[in-house]
């Protein structure tokens, strides 16, 4: 289920009724799905179980930002921030995806890849990564 974005869009009035909505977003295609249910268990339960399905990790269950910015670079920012759990300061490089050319955005997860695996004191360790539909989010400690 790469590529797909998972957006929880609560209750509301549906040709009368109280429905339970949530969709998924396709990244690529730009295209959204609509799923309804009148139970809220149900759409708990569908959610969960998508969540897990996708490896859903929400950036801000994580981490603290701060205001400050580290940096800038061609694709985006560097702000600080405070990893939550285990209270260590880390780089987050903040990048916009509305204007990444699909070649651009291909290089990017090339890199990520490569630094994933990559273990040497001189290049940067990356500790996880987030997306949603609007930014990629890339997280590393500092020394």
């Amino acid at each position: 289920m790469a590529g797909i974005f998972l957006q929880e869009e609560g209750s509301g009035m549906i040709n009368g009724k109280n429905m339970w909505v949530f969709s998924f977003l396709y990244n690529k295609k730009k295209e959204q799905r609509y799923f309804l249910t009148e139970d809220k268990n149900e759409y708990d339960s569908w959610v969960s179980a998508i969540r897990q399905a996708i490896g859903y990790s929400n950036l801000n269950d994580d981490y603290e930002f701060s205001e400050e910015t580290l940096g800038k670079g061609r694709y985006g920012i560097v702000k600080l921030g405070v990893h939550k759990k285990h209270k260590k300061k880390v780089a987050i490089k903040v990048i916009p995806k509305e204007n990444l050319s699909d070649n651009t955005n291909l290089l990017i997860r090339n890199e990520i890849e490569i630094l994933k695996i990559s273990q040497h004191p001189n290049i940067v360790n990356i500790y996880n990564v987030y997306e949603n539909p609007n930014f990629l989010y890339i997280s590393n400690y500092l020394s």
